[in-house]
């Protein structure tokens, strides 16, 4: 509402995708969006100790709002990338379980699509060598929120993947640009780019 306020003032169009942004919730239980804030800062740190952190929190927020796609979302991947960096024992799960609770957890997410979704979607696919289908999760969750940093960042990885590197250097940029503050992720995968082109 307030966006819609200050866009009608200032005589702004809205774009349908920006309409349809606004009128996505992603919950109504503000318990729900808490715990998730909770957790996702524990994520955001990028820790095998902090995932172990905020996998209870999300999981607070799921149960607090069975719909929350975001938080189911979160939580695949938490483990997703657990299994990738061979952290599951800080979570007490074998890597075949922690692959199984992010499955189970995308196909949660799936019901309520987030950006977040498709991203954990796409980095399954980069693990699974299928980079050229992870283009296409990550061209829709630009298409859900063009100005969330990490689809950029896993677009490049996608494109490196698929052997288009010089392609991939402007999407890093970008994810660098829209997170001043970005994960040491987004550096490496600039350094996987520049040294797929030599």
């Amino acid at each position: 509402k307030v966006t819609r306020s200050i866009t009608d003032a200032l005589a702004v169009r809205l774009t349908e995708a920006d309409q349809i942004a606004l009128s996505l919730h992603e919950t109504s239980v503000p318990a729900a969006y808490d715990a998730f804030l909770r957790g996702w800062v524990h994520l955001r740190r990028d820790t095998p100790d902090d995932y172990a952190a905020g996998i209870p929190y999300l999981e607070e927020a799921t149960k607090l709002d069975p719909d929350y796609g975001r938080a189911h979302a979160a939580l695949a991947m938490a483990y997703l990338l657990s299994y990738d960096a061979q952290w599951t024992d800080y979570l007490g799960v074998s890597e075949i379980e922690a692959r199984q609770q992010a499955k189970r957890y995308l196909e949660d997410a799936r019901k309520h699509p987030t950006t977040l979704s498709h991203q954990v979607a796409a980095v399954i696919l980069l693990i699974d060598l299928q980079p050229n289908e992870a283009l296409d999760e990550l061209k829709e969750a630009i298409a859900i929120d063009s100005g969330d940093a990490f689809s950029y960042a896993y677009m490049g990885a996608a494109l490196t993947a698929s052997g288009r590197p010089a392609e991939a250097v402007p999407h890093i940029r970008t994810a660098m640009r829209l997170d001043p503050h970005h994960p040491p992720i987004f550096d490496y995968l600039l350094g996987s780019a520049q040294f797929g082109m030599e």
